[in-house]
C-alpha cells in the first residue's frame, strides 16, 4: 500500500473509532454473548484477502461489495459461494445464493471476527454494514461470521 492510501485507510480507520467514542455515530453491533432465542437464525459467512477498506452492505434482497481503498478483494466467499466482487458488486439473496431464509431483524445482528486489523458491523436503515479494514501493509485474511435472527411476527392484524 504505497503511503497516500495508507495515510487514508489509517484516517478512515481514526474518524470511524473517534466517533464511535464519542457517540457522534452508531456503535456496531457487537452483541457476541446474548441468550439463546426461540427465533429461527440464518448463518453468513463472509472470508476474503482485503489490502485496504472493504464495505460489505447486506440487506433482505442483496449483499453489495464497495471498495473503499486500494486492492480489490481476493478469494472472497459467502457461505462457502466464491464471489468476485471486482465483476459483480452485488449478490442476491435468492437462488444458489440465498443466505436470509426469512425476514431478519438486522437489529439483533451478532457477529464473531478475525483479522489482524478492524472487522465492525454498523446497523443501517434497512440493513447492516459490515467493514473489513486493513492498514498495515500487505494484505491479510479476513472472515466475519453474522448471525440474523428472524424478526418477531407482527401482532398487529390489519385485516377486517
Amino acid at each position: 500500500m504505497d503511503a497516500k492510501n495508507l495515510d487514508l485507510a489509517e484516517l478512515a480507520r481514526d474518524e470511524m473509532e473517534n466517533a464511535l467514542s464519542v457517540g457522534l455515530a452508531p456503535r456496531p453491533v457487537v452483541e457476541q454473548h446474548r441468550a439463546p432465542t426461540s427465533r429461527p437464525t440464518a448463518v453468513v459467512t463472509i472470508k476474503a484477502t482485503v489490502d485496504g477498506s472493504e464495505i460489505i452492505t447486506i440487506n433482505q434482497d442483496c449483499a453489495t461489495w464497495k471498495d473503499d481503498c486500494w486492492d480489490w478483494p481476493h478469494h472472497v466467499s459467502l457461505n462457502g459461494v466464491s464471489w468476485d466482487p471486482q465483476t459483480d458488486t452485488t449478490l442476491p439473496n435468492s437462488g444458489s445464493t440465498k443466505f436470509l431464509p426469512f425476514q431478519a431483524d438486522f437489529a439483533k445482528t451478532r457477529i464473531a471476527r478475525s483479522g489482524r486489523d478492524i472487522v465492525a458491523i454498523q446497523l443501517i436503515d434497512d440493513g447492516v454494514q459490515l467493514f473489513f479494514i486493513d492498514s498495515p501493509n500487505g494484505s491479510d485474511d479476513y472472515s466475519a461470521t453474522l448471525v440474523f435472527e428472524a424478526a418477531q411476527p407482527s401482532t398487529h392484524d390489519t385485516r377486517q
